[in-house]
């Protein structure tokens, strides 16, 4: 039967998932269709080595903005991630974007990976200006993007933005193959910045 896991915060709000040491969440296979989790944003805390969400359906509600926000808050740093691994997911209903990072500059992620997702209705009316993996304006940094095997439909926005102000000379890397681009960025911005 089909089951949706809603996150609750003990006052009955929507709730954010807050990670701190490395961790998979993995839907089981099942022919009626993959295990659905619904959260208001997941944050990455301290130096993690691998975050992965595989063989899941990750929906998102009116005024969710992102599925994983790179953001301080309090004594909770996030100081860095090696990999952030999105693998047989599908993606639906975020305002912003898939990937925020807005934490102490000089931080970042060695790799993001998307491999077999269905990334879909995001923004769909490009009403704001994140793209779906926001790194930008501070010294924010991926240094490798690998998207593969993937379907973006009805995404209003540009897919990846990563723009960094550092003089620190870092290089990103982008590998995109066999991925499928429908009735993306509305708002008229370049698919993929990388600068």
């Amino acid at each position: 039967a089909d089951m949706t896991v809603t996150l609750i915060s003990t006052e009955g709000n929507p709730s954010n998932v807050l990670i701190t040491k490395d961790i998979t969440i993995r839907g089981e296979s099942a022919s009626e269709g993959k295990a659905t989790i619904s959260f208001k944003e997941m944050r990455l805390y301290g130096d993690l080595s691998s975050v992965t969400l595989e063989n899941l359906k990750i929906v998102g509600e009116s005024g969710w903005s992102y599925v994983v926000n790179l953001k301080d808050e309090g004594e909770n740093k996030f100081i860095g991630c090696g990999e952030l691994n999105f693998i047989d997911c599908e993606i639906t209903g975020y305002g912003n974007a898939i990937i925020r990072h807005q934490a102490t500059e000089g931080t970042g992620l060695g790799r993001i990976n998307m491999d077999n997702c269905y990334v879909h209705n995001m923004n769909p009316e490009g009403s704001n200006s994140y793209a779906m993996f926001m790194f930008k304006n501070a010294d924010y940094y991926v240094e490798e993007f690998v998207i593969t095997n993937s379907t973006f439909y009805n995404i209003g926005t540009n897919i990846i933005e990563h723009r960094s102000v550092s003089d620190a000379g870092r290089n990103c890397n982008a590998t995109v193959r066999n991925c499928t681009f429908h009735n993306c960025g509305k708002n008229s911005r370049y698919m993929f910045t990388i600068d």
